[in-house]
């Protein structure tokens, strides 16, 4: 393993999440994972280290910007590696630490557009959506898991002991039912399908513990109070079978979540057309079908290019 690309991963770790870093450097860091296989897995093993040893805030797992900003290829699974590589790992520019040797894990990961099953005990079955990370912590793998960042549904035949979800900010527990658990953005979205689910706060200023009934969806968001409501079933489920509901949804939200599952990404103009309104039921990553009926539906015209470009019609 190469100590110089081991000293890079950890210059690019501390750079991304610096106060100031930019879109240049987040355009240059994908460009470094992209020059060398190497590259990918041995930042992978550094934000696996820093954020085991604590060299991390929860909200700042570099495993979420891997996935949000440069999603792994279709499928991938692999372990953790050892803490101490060749007798310690850079976790900061310059900065050596002796960290303790964790036992492995598993991680599971999707790339944008692809979904991925997952079987993790008679008891247990989860759906993984686009450009998703959870976390099997050792010894766990019947008890916990860690959903760093995506969308999983989740099905759970009757238990003995609480299946526990964590987040950054909160431990959702059941011991039978389907869940859908989101974490897009620091914003966390938990909604019962069936059973029910006790939701607890693991940070100060998290809110209090709530118990969700089936129908029930809880929505967490860093700048508003939580909210509780009962949104359509069949909205929910709609992206377990490749499709996304809107309903009166503004034009910015709609266009947010359809880029979550494309590379090719939509950009709206700043002259009030994210606040146009859509509704209907949508192809996941068809992003060409969803400009097709934006023009037909809504008064907007469109620029084709790397980006696709949306604005009003004058």
């Amino acid at each position: 393993m190469s100590s110089s690309i081991t000293r890079t991963a950890a210059r690019w770790m501390a750079r991304l999440h610096a106060e100031d870093c930019s879109e240049a450097d987040r355009q240059a860091f994908r460009a470094w994972l992209a020059e060398d296989a190497r590259h990918r897995a041995i930042f992978e093993q550094a934000s696996d280290v820093w954020a085991e040893a604590g060299g991390l805030a929860p909200s700042h797992a570099p495993s979420a910007a891997i996935s949000r900003r440069a999603p792994l290829r279709a499928g991938h699974r692999m372990p953790t590696r050892r803490a101490v590589l060749a007798g310690g790992m850079l976790l900061g520019a310059g900065l050596l630490v002796d960290a303790p040797r964790p036992a492995e894990a598993e991680i599971y990961t999707t790339a944008i557009g692809q979904q991925r099953r997952l079987h993790l005990g008679p008891k247990i079955d989860i759906l993984l959506d686009t450009d998703t990370t959870i976390l099997v912590p050792p010894h766990a793998r019947h008890r916990r898991l860690v959903l760093r960042c995506g969308q999983a549904a989740i099905g759970l035949a009757q238990r003995d002991h609480p299946y526990r979800v964590e987040t950054p900010t909160h431990a959702l527990l059941a011991d039978c039912g389907q869940f859908d658990i989101r974490l897009i953005d620091r914003r966390l979205t938990a909604t019962v399908l069936a059973g029910s689910l006790a939701v607890l706060p693991r940070t100060a200023g998290a809110g209090q513990p709530v118990r969700l009934e089936a129908g029930q969806r809880l929505r967490v968001d860093p700048d508003l109070p939580p909210r509780i409501d009962r949104p359509p079933v069949e909205d929910l489920m709609a992206w377990q079978s490749g499709r996304l509901a809107f309903r009166e949804t503004p034009l910015g939200d709609a266009v947010r979540e359809m880029n979550r599952y494309s590379i090719t990404k939509m950009e709206l103009a700043p002259d009030g057309v994210a606040t146009l309104r859509i509704s209907g039921f949508y192809h996941a990553g068809n992003t060409a079908g969803f400009v097709r009926a934006l023009q037909a539906l809504l008064p907007v015209k469109v620029r084709q290019g790397q980006t696709i470009h949306i604005m009003k019609l004058l």
